[in-house]
């Protein structure tokens, strides 16, 4: 990414680049997001707060999404002279749902030490691409289970008619300015899965309600060390 230098907030012309582990797809909406490691704050200030960056494609808008206060910090991406998604070939398919292939795989590399990470299709036809944060393999049953890292993203990620509202928002608060940041309240979906071989998962709002969902396709990838 390369900031427009023609926006006084982006001087000097420098290059920026955001690992996005965390990715939602709607048909052809995509919203792709950091873990919220950033740390917001002022040089001089004893405060600052966490935030997730949240690039969407191919709606002209991303934003800073701070957790811990349920903000949204709206910006228009033609503030950036040059932005590219680059993706790296360091994941392998080894499961996949659809191909009802052997769970060996996950075994292997679960005993390597290797990452994983999924792309689950939902209930709701939502493609949510996640780490995986703890994997279990049963050796007796040759099942597993694996469970997502926890994130959290703005339920409107969710939904083009949404999406389309947060740009109509930023259109409305920045008249005509794209060089600004617009903060407005969102609520929340809490990302967190507990994927099971058997086409069975929960997700964080089952959880009280002790119910379950069936996905419609599960692919789980390995990093290839």
């Amino acid at each position: 990414m390369i900031p427009d230098p023609a926006i006084p907030s982006n001087h000097p012309e420098h290059l920026e680049g955001v690992k996005l582990p965390h990715i939602v797809i709607s048909e052809n909406l995509m919203w792709a997001k950091s873990d919220a490691t950033n740390l917001n704050h002022t040089f001089g200030s004893s405060s600052g707060s966490l935030c997730a960056w949240c690039y969407s494609s191919p709606a002209d808008i991303f934003a800073s999404y701070a957790p811990e206060f349920s903000k949204l910090f709206l910006m228009f991406k033609s503030r950036y002279k040059k932005h590219d998604f680059i993706t790296k070939n360091d994941y392998s398919l080894i499961w996949d749902s659809d191909e009802k292939s052997s769970t060996e795989a996950i075994r292997k590399k679960i005993e390597a030490g290797a990452k994983l990470k999924i792309a689950m299709l939902d209930s709701e036809d939502i493609w949510n691409v996640h780490p995986i944060g703890l994997p279990f393999y049963f050796p007796d049953s040759g099942t597993f289970q694996l469970n997502t890292a926890v994130d959290r993203y703005p339920i409107a990620f969710r939904s083009h008619e949404n999406t389309a509202k947060l740009r109509a928002v930023l259109e409305e608060l920045s008249r005509g300015d794209i060089g600004g940041a617009y903060a407005v309240e969102v609520s929340e979906w809490f990302a967190f899965y507990r994927l099971n071989s058997d086409g069975t998962y929960y997700n964080y709002y089952d959880i009280p309600r002790e119910t379950t969902q069936a996905y419609r396709r599960l692919k789980v990838f390995a990093t290839l060390a």
